[in-house]
């Protein structure tokens, strides 16, 4: 059974052994406020004493493509990491897949 970008499931990596399982995504949050707390999480920071994301990306034109029915994957740096987020959920910081729920 494949998964659609838009069934509103996210992947998040399992920290024990890296496997992706599949879990539902509040329809209510905007993937923009998803992909904060995940960068949070990932560099060990709170997020309101981050720099606002929109002043890096257009988060209304991030939240579009990612709700959108396209297979993407989208690069930026913020907070001066490099940032990855994919179509399918994926949040990759520095290298390493983060999800909202990791901690440091």
């Amino acid at each position: 059974m494949g998964i659609a970008p838009n069934d509103d499931l996210e992947l998040q990596a399992s920290p024990a052994d890296g496997a992706q399982t599949a879990v539902p995504v509040s329809s209510q949050e905007p993937p923009s406020l998803t992909i904060v707390t995940a960068i949070a999480n990932a560099i060990g920071d709170d997020p309101t004493a981050m720099n606002p994301l929109y002043e890096t990306v257009d988060t209304d034109a991030l939240d579009r493509l990612l709700e959108s029915d396209a297979t993407l994957e989208i690069v930026f740096e913020y907070e001066g990491h490099a940032v990855e987020v994919g179509s399918d959920g994926v949040v990759t910081v520095d290298g390493e897949q983060h999800s909202p729920g990791d901690r440091v």
